[in-house]
């Protein structure tokens, strides 16, 4: 069955403050979409908010052994949208509809595949003539995905099955915030506080009362005393976190992470089955920069991590969900397993488990390391010459090598991502930092 891939990642629903949305944010939204260009097959339908490169399509065409045009990609941008990216206003744009139609030809077997199943997806689905896909079941069409991307309701739904949380409480205005800092500040000397609907930890902030105080998962970190007294400083936090006079945000006791762990689920509610698919850990500086899959964690304690990922997966399908799902968590330093987040859509692991299918088999996971990170500036003809004129593009009969996730052929486009696989995360990194080292040499002799 063919599938049309609606790469509205970053959208709307999934940040508390679209103020977010300024130009540099709207650009990075088209680079990180072209990760949806790994899920497309021969016959399949791509939408995006802009076009790929054609050194991109012709990349992954040849390591999925596919001609580079059996895939129909749609670049679609449109400049006067309130929100760029693939939002409502774009989705359900006459000119985005027609192009889609017109691909979709007489068919009418063809699949949806949202990277985040909005409550507009029925919409989308119905104008597409769609309708009954299973894509947009009841739960979804209602907005019910949208409620498996908040750490509000993260912490309200999962409570329920006694699964380990952070102590904390979701603050509901300014002086519930101070309340709850001044409550859970004490038990571990800092608190995280988040906004309900973010991603990345760009919405998150921390307060310390030491200097040296813990800063990873966050996009800042205030210290009390330094930076003020407990009310100067909530004033701070609710003026960069506080959208309205009611937000929602959530205040944790900072618990040091040893390890951030992620997981991957499919849910199938139909069949009552949840799928486990991938785990890993997050590259933090101090926001996410990247995974390691598998993680590096003691046995013992990633099934433990798993078990509870997999009671959360189940609770999202018993209520209806139906897709891919990732899970988040920590190892705290005394061996303590806590979870934060759920995020009932694609993921940054979900290409990468697709591209890892690809070229090393379903098996990969017991006998790869997968490492992924982002370079701030790149160009892929550049990263593709170099792969090839030093051997450093994976094949099955080397012992690591690289796979670039996605890139662009101009440096001012920024971002590439480099994904290395290799026996183990000792071999992954030599190559990671060699290739980095080789394509920085590169650039920095075009540039002079």
């Amino acid at each position: 069955m063919p599938k049309i891939i609606i790469a509205n990642n970053d959208n709307p629903t999934m940040y508390a403050d679209r103020g977010v949305f300024v130009p540099d944010f709207v650009s990075q939204i088209g680079r990180i979409s072209a990760r949806a260009l790994w899920f497309a097959e021969a016959g399949d339908i791509l939408v995006l908010p802009q076009m790929l490169s054609r050194s991109l399509l012709d990349y992954v065409a040849r390591l999925q052994e596919r001609s580079p045009d059996s895939v129909t990609v749609i670049g679609f941008d449109i400049p006067d949208a309130e929100v760029r990216g693939l939002s409502r206003d774009v989705l359900l744009h006459p000119e985005l509809i027609a192009a889609a139609k017109a691909a979709m030809g007489e068919r009418k077997d063809w699949s949806l595949l949202f990277y985040n199943a909005t409550h507009d997806s029925k919409e989308v689905a119905d104008a597409l003539g769609l309708g009954d896909c299973e894509a947009v079941r009841p739960f979804i069409a209602e907005g019910g995905a949208e409620i498996l991307n908040d750490k509000r309701m993260f912490r309200n739904l999962v409570a329920g099955r006694d699964i380990p949380l952070a102590p904390g409480i979701t603050a509901n205005g300014r002086a519930e915030l101070e309340r709850a800092v001044a409550k859970y500040l004490p038990i571990t000397e800092a608190v995280i506080i988040k906004q309900d609907r973010h991603q990345g930890g760009l919405g998150n902030l921390i307060v310390s009362r030491r200097a040296d105080g813990p800063k990873l998962g966050a996009t800042d970190a205030f210290v009390l005393d330094r930076d003020g007294s407990l009310t100067a400083i909530c004033d701070a936090v609710w003026q960069r976190l506080g959208v309205h006079d009611q937000s929602m945000l959530v205040v944790e006791s900072y618990c040091t992470p040893a390890i951030v762990l992620t997981s991957e689920f499919r849910c199938t509610p139909s069949k009552s089955k949840v799928e486990f698919l991938n785990w890993g850990q997050l590259r933090q500086a101090p926001t996410f920069d990247g995974l390691v899959m598998p993680p590096m964690a003691p046995s013992y304690l990633g099934a433990k991590f798993v078990s509870g990922a997999t009671e959360i997966a189940r609770l999202c399908a018993d209520l209806g969900y139906d897709g891919l799902i990732n899970i988040d968590g920590l190892a705290t330093l005394d061996g303590k397993i806590i979870f934060n987040e759920f995020n009932g859509r694609l993921g940054a692991c979900s290409h990468m488990h697709r591209i890892a299918e690809i070229v090393a088999g379903p098996d990969y996971g017991d006998r790869l390391v997968m490492m992924s990170c982002t370079m701030d500036r790149g160009c892929i003809d550049r990263a593709l010459e170099l792969l090839d004129a030093n051997g450093m593009g994976f094949r099955k009969d080397l012992d690591g090598g690289i796979v670039i996730g996605f890139g662009w052929p101009a440096e001012h486009c920024s971002q590439l991502e480099i994904i290395t696989l290799a026996p183990d995360a000792d071999r992954a990194l030599q190559i990671e930092q060699r290739f980095i080292a080789l394509l920085t040499q590169s650039m920095n002799v075009a540039a002079a």
